[in-house]
C-alpha cells in the first residue's frame, strides 16, 4: 500500500499531482475512506485557509476533509458566514478542530473550544498552533448543566483519535475517566461576554445538559448548530429551546439545504441515523429573517 505525504507549502508537488489525480471531491462514508492509501501530513480544510495534521487513518474527520474536500458541508458553511457576524463563539465538543479553526478567520471574535478527551485535545491544540490562531482558546472541560466532574470512556484505539464520545454521571462505570465539567452560565459569567454570541454543540446526545446550564445564556439570545443524534435527546432540546422561544432548520449536509422543521429530533434512513441530516439551525424568533438570510447567502 503507498503511503502519501502533503506538504501544505506545495513544496511536495509529486504527492499533491497523486491527490490531485485521485481526488474528484467525491461524497465517501468513512468506511470507504479506510480503504484509501494512509495519509501523513497537513491537511487543508477544503478552500479554507487551515490545516489539520492526518498521521495515517487516524482522524476520520480529516479523512474526509483529503478525499471529499469537503466536511458537513452546508453546516460548515451556515457555520462560517454566522461566525462573521459573531463577536463570541462557542465550540462545545470541538474534536480535533474543524469548526474551531473556521470560526478563527473571524479574527475580530474571541473563540473558546471546550474538548476533554486528552489525546483528542492534544491535536486540537498541535492544529491551533500549526495555523498560528491567536484568537481562540482551549478548555479541557466537559460542557454540561452545572460546576462538577463527569465521566468518559476510555479510548477503544490509543491509534485513532475517536468521535461519538459521551458524557456519563455514573462513577460506577467501568473504563471511565474523570472529567471536570462546567455549565455555560458559570462560563459566560467567567469571561464577561459581550456582543452576539454563536454555539456549536456537538456533545453525542447529552446536547439537552448542555442547553439545561445555559438558561442566562439563552436570554442573550445566541446563535446555535447543534447536531440531534438520538429522540430523547431531540425532545428534551425541542421543550427547553421553544419554551426560550427560538425556531428550528434542518440542515441537509448532502443536498446543501437549510429546511424549517418543528422540532429537534433525528431523522433516520433505511431505519439508522441519516448522516447527512445530523445538524439543526437553531435561531431566537425575533431575529430569525436576519440570520436566515446571513446563511443563505453563502448557500447560492
Amino acid at each position: 500500500m503507498n503511503t502519501y505525504v502533503m506538504d501544505p507549502k506545495n513544496i511536495n508537488k509529486k504527492a499533491l499531482s497523486i491527490l490531485d489525480e485521485m481526488n474528484e471531491g467525491f461524497d465517501l462514508e468513512i468506511e470507504e475512506l479506510f480503504k484509501k492509501p494512509p495519509y501523513f501530513g497537513w491537511v487543508k480544510l477544503g478552500k479554507f485557509p487551515r490545516y489539520i495534521y492526518l498521521n495515517g487513518m487516524d482522524d476520520g474527520i480529516a479523512l474526509k476533509w483529503l478525499w471529499n474536500w469537503k466536511y458537513e458541508h452546508t453546516s460548515i458553511m451556515a457555520w462560517r458566514s454566522l461566525s462573521d457576524h459573531a463577536d463570541v463563539i462557542l465550540d462545545i465538543g470541538a474534536h480535533t478542530g474543524s469548526y474551531t479553526l473556521i470560526a478563527s478567520l473571524n479574527k475580530r471574535a474571541k473563540v473558546y473550544a471546550f474538548e476533554p478527551m486528552p489525546m483528542t485535545l492534544a491535536r486540537l491544540v498541535m492544529n491551533l498552533q500549526y495555523n498560528k490562531t491567536t484568537n481562540v482558546k482551549v478548555s479541557p472541560l466537559a460542557v454540561s448543566d452545572s460546576v462538577g466532574k463527569v465521566f468518559m470512556s476510555l479510548y477503544i484505539s490509543i491509534g485513532f483519535l475517536t468521535t461519538g464520545q459521551s458524557i456519563s454521571y455514573d462513577s460506577l462505570d467501568k473504563g471511565k475517566i474523570k472529567i471536570d465539567s462546567v455549565s455555560l452560565d458559570n462560563f459566560l459569567r467567567r469571561i464577561n461576554a459581550k456582543g452576539q454570541i454563536l454555539i456549536k454543540i456537538d456533545v453525542e446526545g447529552k446536547e439537552a445538559d448542555v442547553l439545561l446550564g445555559s438558561h442566562q445564556l439563552l436570554k442573550r439570545r445566541p446563535v446555535l448548530i447543534l447536531e440531534c443524534i438520538n429522540a430523547e435527546s431531540g425532545k428534551r432540546c425541542t421543550d427547553i429551546l421553544q419554551a426560550e422561544k427560538y425556531c428550528f432548520y434542518l440542515i441537509d449536509d448532502k443536498l446543501n439545504t437549510i429546511t424549517k422543521v418543528r422540532s429537534i429530533k433525528p431523522e433516520l434512513l433505511g431505519g439508522n441515523l441519516n448522516k447527512s441530516k445530523l445538524n439543526r439551525l437553531v435561531l431566537p424568533i425575533e431575529k430569525e429573517d436576519i440570520f436566515l438570510n446571513i446563511v443563505r447567502s453563502k448557500l447560492l
